[in-house]
């Protein structure tokens, strides 16, 4: 597999839509720091420069411009028959996948320290940051987890389809619906807290999937600036459980599907 995943990793460093992917991902903090920066010096107001380093992979741009570029990098494989033909030089299908796996969360975890590292201009044009660094780097850390979870669900639903371009856009409108989830399990898990309701049962799907959800980490880490979510430390086994999940699910229909 080692030679799959090297392959995989020199195809994907001359490939263009990886790199213009690099380029989306600085995007959202870009805009949050100069918006920011700009509204700091409108009202006279303090802006942490945390707030950037915080929304890194969680705006739209990032998802995706990540779902973009894993659709057609694996997809490509189908179209080029490069799937057959790594099959008939003795590789195994769950090799294949698991190799594609890790390059998907490589592309994820590359466009995620790129978002960081433009989030570091916020550090000259703002203020100090709110949350002490090692409570930062805790979330930041956990992001990187929640990120390669969306990369293993991307990559999962393009070894499946095979098809890029359906692969492509199937994963554009699952990415998308599901950085419109979090709001809105916010507000709910906000109006149970605060009537007491989150022993119901519609409660607890709510505070379940408000948890275990990637986007909803990642949007807790921005809504909850000044302070780090109290069960963060679960976070990484949430999303450690779902790629085992995802990941299992996928290589049992990849081990069925007919390439033609």
């Amino acid at each position: 597999m080692n030679r799959l995943l090297t392959g995989n990793l020199i195809r994907l460093r001359k490939n263009i839509i990886f790199w213009l992917s690099l380029v989306c991902a600085m995007v959202g903090p870009l805009y949050t720091v100069l918006n920011n920066w700009y509204y700091k010096n409108l009202w006279d107001m303090s802006m942490g420069a945390d707030t950037a380093f915080l929304l890194s992979g969680a705006d739209y741009f990032f998802v995706i411009a990540l779902a973009v570029v894993i659709s057609l990098f694996v997809g490509t494989e189908f179209s080029d028959n490069t799937i057959r033909n790594k099959l008939i030089a003795g590789h195994t299908r769950v090799s294949v996948f698991l190799s594609n796996l890790m390059s998907s969360v490589i592309v994820a975890v590359s466009m995620y320290l790129v978002s960081v590292a433009v989030s570091c201009i916020g550090i000259l044009l703002l203020d100090k940051m709110e949350l002490p660094i090692d409570k930062l780097l805790l979330q930041m850390a956990c992001a990187v987890v929640s990120v390669s979870v969306i990369a293993v669900f991307i990559c999962t639903v393009t070894m499946v389809i095979g098809n890029r371009v359906v692969s492509a856009i199937v994963s554009m409108l699952s990415v998308i619906g599901i950085q419109l989830i979090p709001p809105v399990l916010w507000a709910n898990v906000d109006y149970y807290t605060e009537y007491g309701l989150l022993e119901t049962s519609r409660a607890k799907i709510d505070v379940f999937l408000y948890d275990w959800l990637p986007t909803c980490q990642i949007y807790r880490f921005t809504s909850e600036i000044t302070d780090i979510p109290k069960n963060i430390q679960w976070f990484p086994l949430y999303s450690a459980i779902l790629i085992l999940a995802i990941g299992t699910i996928g290589i049992i229909i990849f081990k069925k599907k007919n390439l033609k």
